[in-house]
């Protein structure tokens, strides 16, 4: 009984070194994945957010050693991300890029990037206005209220707003 107790012991030592070992994860590691996502955002800004994003993970798991890496992703982050809504205001998109352009001004404030948290913050009352406007058009007022109304909520100065509102 005894030995049979030792050999489970150590065979769960073994499985849990060999789990260690497979998830532990180095500051090589943490580079790879940064490189991969510089890769990426050339060709598909989305998925390097989310390489970038993996890489952050990874270099607060390493530690001080992967420091350098993590300020190198959190450099680039936010811009990225705003890469990623300005594509989807480009294709029309306008339901999907405006939760973009407010990702990319959290990630902007978080990370101290001033720039992309003004342009960012700055387009997304224009976007929601373009939304109401689409409902205007429709002749679907209430909802174009909401979506004025929102607007403002972000820009109080946004007079183009207050107009249309007026026209509704």
């Amino acid at each position: 009984m005894k030995g049979m107790n030792k050999r489970i012991l150590s065979t769960f030592i073994l499985i849990l070194g060999l789990s260690v070992a497979l998830f532990a994860q180095t500051k090589d590691d943490v580079v790879n994945t940064y490189n991969k996502g510089v890769e990426m955002a050339k060709t598909d800004p989305k998925a390097a957010v989310a390489i970038f994003q993996q890489a952050l993970g990874m270099a607060k798991t390493v530690g001080a050693e992967a420091d350098d890496i993590k300020q190198l992703v959190e450099s680039q982050l936010p811009a990225l991300q705003y890469k990623v809504a300005t594509t989807l205001y480009k294709e029309k998109n306008i339901d999907d890029a405006i939760p973009n352009f407010k990702l990319a001004a959290d990630y902007a404030e978080l990370y101290g990037d001033d720039a992309t948290q003004k342009k960012a913050e700055d387009i997304i009352p224009k976007l929601i206005f373009s939304k109401g406007n689409g409902f205007y058009k429709a002749k679907t007022y209430d909802s174009a209220l909401v979506y004025f109304d929102k607007a403002l909520e972000l820009d109080p100065d946004y007079a183009k707003v207050y107009l249309s509102k007026g026209m509704v």
